[in-house]
């Protein structure tokens, strides 16, 4: 009897060593070069309704892809909030004002590093060490490393989200632009391609719904 007593408290203390952390880490990755350097108002948008829905333990980060290689010194913002709600909406609001000054800046980037922005995503949402991670980005994919990086290697996504935002189009598209609109769709089959062989998961969204359906 004390034997089996014994086994079930182990077995009951290596099933909690196992269990997944609830807490959530959102890595936001915008681009801020051509044509995508004006839609900077859904990365507002989409801020407002992520702080709106971070609890105390979860993590937000959010960088800008505006040059040719990928560095710490694209983050804009980066924290993990407070249990404190004193100290965590005072975090969500330095979060928001920081996010809503970028708007202003006439500064737009001539490349997009998305290898080098998508690497660092998943270096730092493993160190968060949350049980949900995934990572939005505002971009067309229009991969441009510097000449002589190697940029078409294996990523490990590690069971993350990488939700890409589709932005829709109001009016009929012009022959140029259609021609890059197809363009775009074959980088993110590519990317899709390679965040599935990653251990990841994939979807293009044009609206909140598949944020808000992660965020559940």
């Amino acid at each position: 009897m004390r034997l089996a007593v014994i086994l079930c408290l182990c077995l009951s203390v290596s099933s909690c060593s196992h269990s997944t952390p609830d807490n959530r880490a959102v890595y936001v990755l915008f681009d801020r070069s051509g044509t995508y350097a004006q839609q900077f108002d859904k990365v507002i948008a989409t801020t407002k309704l992520l702080l709106a829905r971070m609890e105390p333990g979860d993590s937000l980060a959010l960088a800008r892809m505006d040059n040719e290689n990928f560095s710490e010194q694209n983050i804009v913002a980066a924290v993990t909030f407070s249990s404190r709600p004193s100290q965590s909406n005072n975090q969500k609001r330095v979060v928001l004002k920081t996010v809503e000054q970028l708007a202003g800046e006439i500064r737009v980037g001539s490349y997009t590093d998305v290898t080098g922005g998508l690497l660092h995503a998943m270096s730092w949402l493993n160190a968060t060490g949350a049980g949900k991670k995934m990572i939005l980005v505002f971009s067309d994919f229009p991969d441009e490393p510097r000449e002589g990086y190697m940029r078409e290697f294996p990523v490990n996504f590690n069971g993350a989200h990488v939700v890409v935002w589709d932005v829709p189009q109001a009016e009929p598209l012009p022959a140029a632009v259609l021609t890059e609109t197809k363009s775009f769709a074959e980088r993110a089959n590519a990317w899709q391609q390679r965040v599935e062989a990653g251990d990841g998961h994939w979807q293009l969204a044009n609206d909140e719904a598949a944020i808000m359906e992660w965020l559940q």
